[in-house]
């Protein structure tokens, strides 16, 4: 059956497209071997390679136009066949010389000719490509078969340089020659775009590895061919000039290999870039929701850790303690904005903070008795008794509310996500928690060994506790928490710094009457088990598994 351009499908597209791509490479290549010849360079070796590029071109150009029987696509299309039948005109007079060069019956002429008229066949030869492109620029297809234009064009480029490399030796075009060795710099682009995709070039890069081997090995040869390009150029050595093209020639035959490999795995690329896509915006949507537990979760934590400063900036005990106060202050307000924010305007998961409304006008409420006091610690030079009790008294209530804001979008989520979904919340909500326990036995062990208060230690040797079973389920797993044995490495790593760290500090914060020496060392590290722990919950919210 013949099979039209005006209906083809994805596997016949790439297959057009590869193959009026050839139809440069050979324009190129046929020059190549010509020049070759002339330069008395393996000439029966190169007139056979030369014959057999001109009858391939013949097939190929016969086969688009339906005189002969052939696996391409018969191109009918108005405008593509346009551009076929000018190339063809152009081709027949070339043929004719580079015909009877390959049969070594050539005059000066035909060589000159055919160095005279390549680059007109070539953009003629490229206009039929790119009318094919244009015909299906709003097909999906064509994003898949860009790329094998650009690993075809890369063949082209590769016959170029060769064939501009023996020109410029066999005096013919010198200037111009020069002027296209600079297209180098596009094959260095092309292998990259090849590889890694290119807006540009609209490439969207191969991910199968055999394609990707065979890429890799082509420009790995390509870094070593250049440097012999201008040793080739500074002298007419006919080994130098062998060598160099058969570098050439096998970095091409990779290529095509690529070309033939993206050809025949196009279902496969299509199936692979179908399932990218959802586990990407699987990805993308957890890492959104994980953001957001993980920003109410943080609120948790800085109650404790302004009523810690809160003790610190009224003793005088850490350097700066008042300005971060001030700066943790302005932080909760910011996020509880930002919710109040979604809410009004139906942002950021609308039917979420539509059910927490409650929740966040009762954190509203007793926030801002809260975040007056706040301010009057922070900005007071003296110790204000009276203000840091009552700021001692509420933030448990504060905590307590901040928490159950998180409770509660983790209830939203529970009929909305997978279990692996919500499996991944759960680590995140319990990784932020140890967060903030990070900061409550710091207010805690501050509460008892600064203000000596009755009943601290006691709070604080269970929240030491808490803070240990959760590092280590978080690290060996814990099936009475739900929590799996951590496998990703960098949380790993970032874990058992966590631990190290906590290993040397937890003997001191037990201590029920520290010396002011073991003081002063909980106070400066208690920020950096904060920042590592920070790290943690950074590392698991970016993950794709724990």
């Amino acid at each position: 059956m013949v099979v039209s351009l005006k209906a083809m499908n994805q596997k016949e597209l790439a297959l057009a497209i590869d193959h009026t791509v050839r139809q440069s490479v050979r324009t190129q290549k046929i020059v190549k071997e010509a020049l070759l010849i002339k330069m008395g360079i393996e000439s029966k070796k190169n007139a056979k390679q030369m014959q057999f590029s001109i009858d391939m071109l013949n097939m190929d150009l016969n086969g688009f136009l339906g005189k002969s029987r052939s696996k391409l696509p018969v191109i009918k299309d108005k405008k593509i066949l346009l551009k076929l039948l000018e190339f063809k005109k152009a081709w027949k007079e070339f043929e004719k010389r580079a015909t009877a060069v390959a049969n070594l019956q050539y005059t000066p002429n035909d060589i000159n000719y055919l160095a005279d008229n390549n680059i007109e066949l070539l953009l003629k030869s490229r206009a039929v490509v790119l009318s094919v492109i244009e015909r299906y620029k709003e097909s999906s297809n064509l994003k898949f078969a860009n790329d094998i234009k650009i690993a075809g064009k890369q063949r082209m480029l590769l016959q170029m340089i060769s064939k501009d490399i023996l020109m410029y030796l066999n005096n013919l075009h010198k200037t111009d020659s020069l002027r296209d060795l600079k297209k180098i710099k596009d094959i260095n682009r092309n292998f990259s775009a090849l590889l890694n995709g290119d807006v540009k070039l609209k490439c969207i890069g191969v991910k199968l590895p055999k394609i990707v081997n065979r890429i890799k090995e082509a420009q790995n040869s390509w870094q070593e061919a250049k440097p012999l390009i201008s040793k080739a150029l500074k002298r007419k050595d006919k080994n130098v000039v062998k060598s160099i093209m058969l570098k050439l020639d096998n970095i091409r035959v990779n290529m095509r290999q690529a070309v033939v490999l993206y050809r025949k795995s196009l279902n496969r690329e299509k199936q692979y870039m179908a399932i990218n896509s959802i586990v990407g915006n699987f990805y993308k949507k957890l890492t959104k929701i994980k953001q957001l537990i993980d920003l109410a979760g943080k609120q948790r934590m800085l109650t404790q850790r302004m009523a810690k400063l809160a003790i610190e900036c009224s003793y005088n005990l850490t350097k700066n303690s008042c300005q971060k106060l001030q700066s943790d202050k302005k932080l909760y307000s910011n996020v509880l904005k930002l919710f109040e924010l979604a809410k009004q305007k139906k942002t950021l998961e609308p039917e979420l903070f539509n059910l927490v409304k409650d929740e966040i006008s009762i954190i509203k409420t007793d926030w801002e008795p809260f975040s007056k006091d706040i301010s009057i610690i922070a900005k007071s030079n003296a110790k204000n008794n009276e203000t840091l009790n009552r700021v001692l008294q509420k933030n448990e209530k504060l905590l307590k509310l901040s928490n159950e804001l998180v409770v509660q979008m983790l209830r939203y989520y529970k009929n909305r996500l997978t279990p692996v979904e919500q499996k991944s919340l759960r680590i995140i909500n319990i990784a932020g928690k140890e967060r903030m326990l990070s900061q409550k036995m710091s207010k805690e062990f501050l509460e008892n060994s600064i203000l000596k208060n009755s009943n601290s230690y006691a709070k604080l040797t269970k929240t030491i506790k808490l803070y240990s079973l959760i590092l280590n389920s978080l690290l060996d797993g814990n099936n009475k928490l739900s929590i799996p044995k951590v496998t990703n490495y960098e949380i790993k790593k970032q874990l058992k710094k966590v631990a190290t760290l906590w290993a040397k500090l937890k003997p001191i914060y037990l201590k029920n009457r520290p010396n002011t020496k073991e003081l002063k060392l909980i106070l400066l590290a208690n920020p950096m088990l904060l920042k590592e722990m920070d790290k943690t919950v950074k590392l698991i919210t970016k993950a794709t598994e724990y």
